[in-house]
């Protein structure tokens, strides 16, 4: 009985390794194929009409639709959506970065001119019409051109300083190159627009201080990402549910952020409609907590993530991360089916984001 158990488990074991082994060489050769698909992309964007290149963003993702990755993009939304359909869903998610990678190379080489974009703003915060008054905009991993409005000038007359995560510009493998074409261009796309904008990217201490000082200082605006999964060092997040994911590690920064400077966060959910306008979908403001809170980390952090999920919920299609499979949105209740997690379930560990000197 030990040796027909033993025999299973070296059985289940090679099995396991094999399906690795596998779903790894599916990864990496569909990271090499986006890669060479956005090469191909970019002379379209840079030399055909706006139509032309689009159609050609959307046959990758096409393309890509009846690959296994395909297959596992629709996998995951007919689990997360059943009461959509999912193939439409997978295939807008898969064409999405295309698309982006689009609208950036024409934003770069100057034939897109976001100035001449139609904006719709749903409750747009006061605080913003104030030339003098600083805060956090706090927004998620959606359409890449829709995000793009938020550095227009008219949308955000302040200081701007936008946060990215690190860009790998070293690295040959399949994925660092993808992220690196497509991280890159969003951020030539933005310098674009915004000529004096400040890039920080995340992670070295000095960046957070300089965040800080600027945020102090009147008149300034920091744009941050605050959805990402926080992979870095987990002990320093917080895990959660979030979309569809049951469990994601997600960063207490943005939050942290805002206690230290004492600067207030506006959410920020955008999208592009079907006639081409960019919606912008404002949260009333999150004052900051008290200095010497830290707990209260937690708390504007679901706020903000709340905020972010229904998003997704909403919009799949327009989310540039991975949904996940474990939770259901439900239609009739407009909501992720799951529970959010007991706040005291969060981690007591410092941040990233730690108190200047």
């Amino acid at each position: 009985m030990r040796l027909e158990a033993d025999k299973r488990g070296g059985w289940r074991a090679a099995g396991g390794s094999v399906l690795r082994r596998y779903r790894g060489a599916v990864k990496q050769t569909g990271d090499l194929v986006r890669v060479a698909m956005l090469a191909l992309l970019r002379p379209a964007a840079i030399y055909l009409p706006r139509r032309w290149a689009l159609a050609l963003a959307d046959l990758a993702g096409r393309a890509f639709h009846v690959t296994p990755i395909g297959a596992r993009v629709r996998r995951s939304m007919r689990s997360a959506f059943p009461d959509r359909d999912a193939g439409a869903l997978a295939l807008e998610w898969l064409r999405g970065p295309f698309r982006d990678y689009v609208v950036a190379t024409q934003i770069k080489s100057g034939r897109e001119r976001p100035s001449q974009w139609q904006i719709e703003h749903r409750n747009f915060p006061d605080l913003l019409r104030d030339p003098i008054a600083s805060a956090i905009i706090a927004t998620g991993h959606f359409s890449r051109q829709s995000m793009s409005g938020l550095y227009l000038p008219s949308v955000v007359p302040q200081k701007l300083t936008t946060v990215i995560a690190p860009i790998d510009r070293t690295s040959r493998n399949a994925r660092a190159l993808r992220l690196r074409l497509l991280m890159g261009g969003m951020v030539d796309a933005i310098k674009r627009i915004r000529g004096d904008i400040e890039v920080a990217e995340i992670g070295a201490l000095s960046v957070i201080a300089q965040l800080v000082r600027n945020l102090r200082a009147p008149g300034h605006v920091v744009i941050i990402a605050a959805d990402g999964a926080w992979q870095r060092d987990k002990a320093s997040g917080y895990e959660r549910a979030f979309a569809g994911h049951a469990k994601r590690n997600v960063a207490l920064g943005t939050a942290r952020l805002a206690r230290i400077s004492q600067r207030p966060i506006v959410t920020c959910v955008t999208y592009v409609e079907a006639d081409g306008r960019i919606v912008m979908d404002w949260g009333a403001p999150i004052a900051p907590a008290d200095k010497a809170d830290a707990a209260a980390d937690v708390r504007v952090t679901d706020l903000m993530l709340d905020v972010f999920e229904r998003a997704v919920g909403a919009r799949p299609g327009q989310y540039v991360l991975p949904i996940g499979e474990e939770r259901r949105w439900s239609e009739a209740a407009q909501c992720w089916m799951d529970a959010r997690p007991v706040v005291a379930q969060a981690s007591a560990a410092p941040s990233r984001i730690a108190e200047p000197a």
